[in-house]
């Protein structure tokens, strides 16, 4: 590559670079959406399920990460491109920045969640597309005329090519970079003054009805996973790119549909209904056989039964449609809901806090026994009473079950040596809404039953040991299976995810020298 194309590349990554930080400093000025979260989540609601379950089997919790990582390269990538084209053909370079610019005004004006007019929700992204075109415009013309810088250039001080407008390319380099700085500027003052956290934000009252003191709950093994998973330690799988911060004072939930009495509820009629605190497990439909994709915590909250009740659900229905802030939807059964043996909920607290904004922050559903994707809707702004005919969510559009119970299943967290020549297996087992009964380790096809923990709460996961493996040497084959409170033993049987959770033993070779 000549040094002149050189240069060229560089011209498209700066402009490429400003184009992204004004377009961010800017959406953060006037709330409108980041193109490069517009296209992420555009391409989030466009991919396969294949792909999905591919990016968190591979990358988990950081699936996000990667994806906007991949945006924001793949952006610097097609730039660097169209500053080495525009070294010859200007045209060429500018058609290809315009369009590229053309597909983020596309995804911020077709971005699921979207309220905003048209000009707010597309202005970051013209903004986008008017700093990357100008700005690529005036470096090259630095550069000098289209027609120059194929050939070895002729040496010149700080190995600036010739042809090469000194003084112009510092100036246009200057006002691109400018630009870009002060948008970046903008971005990161508005990121200084948002509030990470929810601690203190809301006092959370005594719940009326609150969960049973656990005792036996955890062995204490390490390794294990705790029965109660901490905050920042629960897992987070959804499709928001950017986590919603919305402000409970001004949060409103709209209930509506097949109902007698449509209703909206706020943050202060929540605090002020009786409140119900309870130990469930959460799990997502992703969950490979043996992987962390769950976690158990304490959550505060109203029954949603309770302000069903207030609404007046008529005949004939079977299903609530339940809408994040961001547009993703949810399809529950009615039934789970209103079931008075199941506290479902709108929980408002988390572990003895208030909810962080990651997990839905002021508040989201909690569902005992059924996976998040037909359950657990965070941010939830507005639940609709309907029927499973009438609608569609928005997994279920894309190949997934329209009711998901989550599978009896077990995982094997520890296998190491004990005293007295022994080998500790342990792990957890689960089956939300109908909990464990047994859990049953095979050791090369040999049955041992394992020690549950003393704690039995049917809506969480449950803590097993075994403790009296004594090995002899070469390479031994475990597997898991555990039987839940109906009797219902867990299947052999592997299965992917899609379209129900996944189901099979999870497994484990040791060599015992």
């Amino acid at each position: 590559m000549s040094r002149t194309r050189g240069w060229g590349v560089g011209c498209g990554v700066l402009a490429a670079c400003a184009a992204l930080a004004a377009a961010e400093g800017f959406a953060d000025l006037i709330g409108g959406p980041s193109p490069v979260i517009a296209v992420g989540t555009w391409g989030i609601d466009s991919c396969p399920a294949w792909l999905r379950e591919f990016a968190i089997r591979h990358f988990g919790v950081n699936d996000k990460r990667v994806l906007v990582a991949g945006v924001l390269a793949t952006v610097l990538l097609l730039g660097a491109l169209a500053g080495a084209i525009g070294v010859t053909h200007r045209r060429a370079a500018l058609s290809l920045t315009v369009g590229v610019g053309l597909i983020g005004i596309v995804a911020a004006d077709t971005v699921r969640g979207a309220t905003d007019l048209l000009p707010v929700r597309v202005a970051p992204a013209v903004m986008a597309l008017v700093v990357s075109t100008v700005g690529l415009v005036k470096l090259l013309q630095a550069l000098g005329p289209a027609d120059v810088g194929v050939a070895a250039p002729t040496e010149r001080p700080f190995g600036v090519p010739e042809g090469v407008d000194r003084r112009a390319f510092v100036r246009a380099a200057g006002v691109v970079g400018v630009v870009g700085l002060t948008g970046g500027g903008l971005w990161r003052l508005n990121g200084a003054n948002t509030n990470l956290t929810t601690d203190g934000l809301v006092t959370l009252p005594v719940p009326a009805s609150p969960a049973p003191p656990v005792t036996g709950a955890d062995f204490g093994v390490r390794g294990l996973s705790s029965y109660v998973t901490p905050n920042d330690d629960f897992y987070r799988i959804d499709t928001a790119l950017v986590v919603p911060r919305l402000n409970a004072a001004t949060w409103k939930l709209r209930i509506h549909g097949m109902v007698q009495h449509p209703i909206t509820i706020t943050y202060a009629d929540l605090l002020r209904a009786p409140l119900i605190e309870r130990d469930v497990t959460l799990m997502c439909v992703s969950n490979e056989v043996g992987e962390h994709l769950n976690g158990n915590a304490r959550w505060l909250g109203v029954r949603i039964a309770d302000v069903l009740s207030i609404a007046g659900v008529l005949p004939g229905a079977d299903a609530v449609k339940s809408r994040s802030v961001d547009g993703w939807t949810c399809g529950t059964p009615l039934s789970a809901l209103t079931d008075p043996n199941r506290d479902a909920m709108f929980a408002i607290g988390m572990n003895g806090r208030p909810l962080p904004y990651e997990h839905g922050f002021p508040v989201r559903m909690v569902v005992p026994g059924l996976y998040g994707f037909v359950s657990a809707t965070k941010w939830i702004t507005d639940l609709e009473v309907t029927r499973f005919d009438a609608f569609q969510a928005y997994w279920t559009q894309r190949g997934w079950s329209e009711q998901a119970p989550i599978k009896t299943q077990s995982r094997i967290d520890v296998v190491r040596p004990a005293a007295g020549g022994a080998t500790l297996v342990a792990g957890m087992a689960w089956a939300p809404h109908r909990g464990i009964n047994k859990v049953e380790v095979l050791i090369d096809d040999e049955v041992h039953v394992a020690e549950l923990a003393p704690w039995a709460n049917r809506d969480t996961w449950r803590q097993w040991r075994l403790t009296d493996w004594h090995p002899t040497s070469g390479k031994h084959r475990l597997a898991v299976r555990a039987t839940d409170g109906t009797g219902t033993v867990q299947t052999a049987q592997r299965a992917d995810p899609v379209p129900d959770g996944a189901s099979g033993y999870d497994t484990a070779v040791v060599s015992i020298s």
